[in-house]
């Protein structure tokens, strides 16, 4: 049976070391989704429309912190190892925290619908990851983290969304 870090026939431990993703970045990564996850629980279990409100909001502004985080992975991507980054580069690289930032009054406007957008966003960033990986920017592994953090975390400003509507 194959598992992260073990050669399966015609491929070489070194490429499969690369693929695995190290175990710290896994862990840490998905606990990563434990803060939204449990104030996701919370909305659920307290039949109060005030606490569920605080904890909607609070999934809202982790899920923008962590969309502005991305931002900061990027411009990693593209200025590590001595590279001088461009202007597409460094433009995506700061895209995420100014969107975060005018979702902050679309929300205050139009209420949770207005996060939406914002789950949206984190749904469809790895588009951009898998630029700089193509590139050989970001490490062979990321993108298999990625996806599914990006799913989780998009998911559960969504479901966030649902219930407090």
């Amino acid at each position: 049976m194959w598992s992260p870090g073990r050669a399966t026939a015609g491929t070489d431990m070194a490429t499969t070391a690369s693929l695995a993703i190290p175990r710290p970045a896994l862990l840490l990564g998905f606990a990563g989704l434990l803060p939204p996850l449990t104030a996701l629980w919370a909305m659920m279990m307290l039949d109060d429309p005030a606490s569920s409100e605080a904890m909607f909001t609070a999934i809202f502004a982790y899920t923008t912190l962590i969309f502005s985080f991305i931002g900061g992975v990027w411009w990693g991507f593209s200025s590590a190892d001595g590279r001088r980054p461009g202007w597409a580069d460094l433009t995506l690289a700061v895209f995420p925290s100014l969107a975060a930032f005018l979702t902050l009054p679309l929300v205050a406007q139009t209420g949770p619908d207005g996060a939406v957008l914002l789950a949206l966003l984190v749904l469809v960033s790895p588009v951009i990851d898998l630029r700089f990986r193509r590139r050989g920017l970001a490490p062979t592994w990321w993108m298999r983290l990625r996806m599914p953090l990006s799913i989780g975390l998009s998911t559960l400003l969504g479901a966030a969304v649902w219930l407090v509507r």
